[in-house]
């Protein structure tokens, strides 16, 4: 197998010069173009290959970086973010590491880090203060590392989002646009980052619309057992009954579907529903979900690609935060007010007498 000294000896150029240039460190030690190329060309002509075992052993790290998943690791957005990270450590000729922080506790994810010379970790879990002691324990070990799907603003590290503030307030002015004024916002009880900016989109939504007052509907996470009974008796009261929900995520807007369908509510006729996430889920329920499309191969994309670029750069990216935008995905959940249609079709038979 071919070694940096065979190249060496070839070009009749320093070992230094070639090392710089096959491990992507020209540029920083201004090495001409016309040498690179012919660095390039000669260790495509001799067959080498780099050896990424024995450059960790020199340098104490290696070409991989970690995914440390405290939350979620089966669920399809998880897996979606993990595809953009996927896409950009290809591009970075790296690899990637999962770890399932889910079933292993911290000391044993942090020991095996160590152990593989991870060179940087991306996190994901919904509670930061969950993740401020993995931030503060690998930035004592000199691991770089970044938040994925959440705001870091810790100063450790970086953060990649979705602006769902944004997100919900869009869903909110397009129920608005048909016609509802009696708009609910379906929400988790629990403080985590994303459940509160969902629910300040909704606010400020509905308080820039005069007619529009909140009405929040707190119940437990998707799949907690008494949510269907706490839906249905929400549900139950006509007088109070909300004509459109915006709900934190597609997985609560189902749970609402199936609470309004065993009250034999139609949807979107008497009730319209938006959901959040863009999952496959709501393209597929008995009624297409509308939804607040989250960008999550983006989001992973650009975790990674920050992480990346200060592993191979020295760029700083501490206290740094990207917030992408969603896209509100019209479906077949919505309508206008069921009062409404009423009078535009008596409008209608009114003209057909005329």
């Amino acid at each position: 197998m071919a070694t940096i000294k065979d190249i060496s000896q070839k070009l009749g150029i320093s070992h230094a010069t070639v090392s710089y240039v096959l491990n992507g460190r020209a540029e920083q030690f201004k090495i001409r173009q016309d040498v690179c190329r012919k660095v390039l060309e000669t260790a495509k002509e001799l067959g080498y290959v780099r050896n990424s075992l024995a450059r960790s052993m020199v340098t104490g790290r290696s070409n991989t970086i970690g995914f440390v998943i405290n939350s979620g690791m089966g669920t399809e957005f998880v897996q979606r973010i993990t595809g953009g990270i996927l896409q950009a450590v290809d591009q970075y000729d790296f690899s990637l590491k999962l770890f399932d922080a889910e079933t292993l506790n911290k000391a044993t994810v942090i020991r095996r880090l160590r152990e593989q010379q991870i060179t940087g970790v991306i996190l994901h879990h919904p509670d930061i203060h969950v993740l401020i002691p993995w931030l503060k324990e690998l930035k004592g070990l000199d691991v770089p590392c970044g938040i994925v799907n959440m705001r870091n603003d810790t100063g450790i590290g970086h953060g990649v989002i979705s602006d769902d503030i944004r997100g919900t307030k869009d869903a909110v002015h397009y129920l608005v646009s048909l016609g509802h004024t009696k708009i609910a916002h379906l929400t988790a009880d629990v403080l985590w980052d994303y459940v509160r900016e969902r629910e300040t989109g909704y606010r400020q939504g509905m308080e820039e619309i005069p007619a529009c007052r909140p009405h929040i509907i707190r119940i437990g996470l998707y799949g907690f057992g008494s949510n269907l009974k706490l839906l249905k008796r929400f549900l139950s009261g006509k007088k109070d009954r909300p004509t459109a929900v915006v709900c934190d995520s597609d997985y609560h807007a189902l749970e609402l579907f199936q609470a309004a369908y065993q009250l034999n509510i139609k949807v979107p006729d008497e009730l319209s529903i938006i959901g959040f996430g863009g999952l496959s889920p709501a393209k597929y329920s008995a009624v297409p979900l509308t939804t607040v499309e989250q960008p999550f191969e983006q989001i992973g994309f650009e975790a990674a690609r920050m992480l990346l670029e200060h592993i191979t750069t020295q760029k700083v990216i501490d206290g740094r935060n990207i917030i992408l935008q969603n896209s509100l995905a019209l479906a077949d959940s919505c309508a206008m007010p069921s009062a409404m249609q009423h009078h535009k079709k008596n409008n209608r038979k009114g003209k057909e007498f005329s």
